[in-house]
């Protein structure tokens, strides 16, 4: 666009104007304020035949995004940029992040636990490449697996007891985890920090890096209620469903 060309010039013959105030080059000044009045009296035609161009360009974008193959097109950008999803266009689990997009104000929006972080940008590709910055930033952080462990334990203990109704803990026995999240979460605020996307992410970590810890192993199992499982999906894109927490003495 010959817009472009014309604010290019005149923005550097306003940088030329303001070394030459600094440098007290009167004929500097003089050249850089005409040239800047002619790139003025010179933008408003050209803006107006670059108008069409811009209008043309806004009504393709809008015709896109409109367009019932623009989810289509979104997701295959996460897959290219291997990202691993849930859900359908336009609202998607990519754990422990979840991703919606508003094509009305033209929005994204990703969160993770309490945090939220949004965008104006809904060309796929550019999409894409902002969540898989995110996403990557996020799994590749150092995860502290001893103390997930140390927590695990103390809500195991808890539920346990709870079970059993005995002040012993009975190691070997299974517990729900959806009681095992509770404890970890039982205030509200907790709650925030750790929704369920979070929890099963650190969950993901904790099975990744090994199953044994002080002195304690560490078994996932499932019960006959399906709804009481969760999906853990890794980095690569596997599931599994987990339902039940043993934890055995060694």
């Amino acid at each position: 666009m010959r817009t472009k060309s014309v604010v290019g010039n005149l923005l550097l013959n306003i940088r030329a104007l303001e070394r030459a105030f600094k440098e007290w080059d009167s004929p500097a000044i003089a050249r850089a304020k005409q040239r800047i009045e002619d790139e003025l009296s010179e933008l408003p035609d050209c803006f107006a035949k670059d108008l069409p161009t811009i209008d043309a360009n806004r009504a393709n974008i809008q015709q896109a995004i409109q367009s019932p193959d623009y989810g289509r097109m979104t997701c295959d950008a996460f897959e290219r940029k291997g990202i691993h999803f849930k859900g359908e266009f336009p609202n998607f689990k990519i754990p422990p992040f979840i991703l919606d997009i508003n094509i009305n104000l033209g929005q994204v929006t990703l969160k993770y636990g309490r945090k939220s972080e949004r965008k104006n940008c809904l060309e796929p590709e550019a999409i894409a490449q902002w969540v898989k910055q995110r996403y990557d930033r996020v799994v590749n952080s150092q995860f502290n697996a001893l103390q997930f462990a140390n927590e695990m334990i103390t809500a195991y203990e808890k539920v346990n007891r709870l079970i059993s109704r005995t002040p012993e803990v009975r190691w070997g026995q299974p517990v729900p985890l959806i009681d095992i999240y509770e404890i970890l979460t039982i205030r509200t605020t907790s709650k925030k920090e750790m929704p369920k996307e979070v929890f099963l992410f650190n969950l993901t970590r904790f099975i990744e890096n090994g199953l044994d810890y002080r002195q304690r192993r560490f078994e996932f199992g499932f019960s006959r209620n399906v709804l009481r499982m969760f999906e853990l999906i890794d980095r690569d894109g596997n599931s599994n469903r987990y339902s039940t927490l043993t934890i055995h003495q060694l």
